[in-house]
């Protein structure tokens, strides 16, 4: 019996897939963007929970996880102004790729604190403002009365790597997939002709989900299961 459960065990475990699919998700608290023909780069851009699948983590001695997420582009590639309607100028800034960063930060059993980082390529940035408030002949600020101009960050990122903690504390296959998320901008200060200029969240809050994966249960985790079972059946 003890034999024939286990080449079941296998036979199943075998037709598994090795890992299941699931979303790493963190809401980024008021982030902003800092930008100019040099680059761009994420700024105030913390987090306090993380979960997967929307299930909130914690370590196994039951503390919580907090970070930021980061990202640094190369130079702007092209910057275009279109000024065919003067009641509403646009501009557009698209960047050279760079790098994205999700840093962790928990404590370990004994309260000591430990950090850990998801690494992977910025592809694409896109900064399209729909407002120049410089340059419009009339106020096209949002409707809060906020000075400042309006638009929208794209962000595309490619697939990337778990370091080995924060792999092993989200028990997380290391290798992570690419993903997009955007932010809408208010508060963008000065205008194309500046060489730094600063944007806020219109919503105050942003989410990011990276694709993960989550390994299966191990043929041996199976068969050690196994005997468990067969007493069970006996019963």
């Amino acid at each position: 019996m003890r034999s024939s459960l286990r080449a079941a065990v296998v036979a199943v475990s075998l037709l598994l897939p090795c890992a299941a699919e699931a979303g790493l998700e963190v809401s980024i608290l008021e982030p902003g963007i800092a930008f100019g023909p040099a680059g761009a780069h994420l700024t105030h851009s913390t987090f306090d929970d993380i979960f997967i699948d929307g299930i909130f983590q914690e370590t196994p001695w039951l503390s919580s996880f907090d970070g930021e997420v980061d990202f640094v582009t190369g130079a702007v590639q092209s910057l275009t102004v279109d000024d065919s309607s003067p009641d509403r100028v646009r501009s557009k800034y698209v960047y050279d790729s760079g790098v994205f960063t999700l840093t962790a930060n928990w404590t370990d059993q004994f309260g000591n604190p430990v950090q850990g980082q998801y690494v992977a390529p910025l592809l694409s940035l896109v900064i399209d403002i729909r407002c120049e408030q410089e340059l419009a002949d009339f106020d096209c600020g949002d409707a809060s009365g906020e000075e400042g101009s309006l638009g929208h960050a794209f962000i595309s990122i490619g697939p990337g790597l778990f370091d080995d903690n924060l792999a092993h504390i989200l028990r997380l296959h290391k290798r992570g997939d690419a993903f997009e998320f955007d932010i809408a901008l208010d508060g963008i200060t000065d205008g194309p002709a500046d060489d730094f200029r600063v944007a806020g969240s219109q919503n105050g809050n942003e989410e990011v989900d990276i694709p993960v994966a989550v390994p299966e249960p191990s043929i041996l985790s199976l068969l050690l299961l196994a005997p468990v079972l067969s007493r069970r059946f006996r019963r």
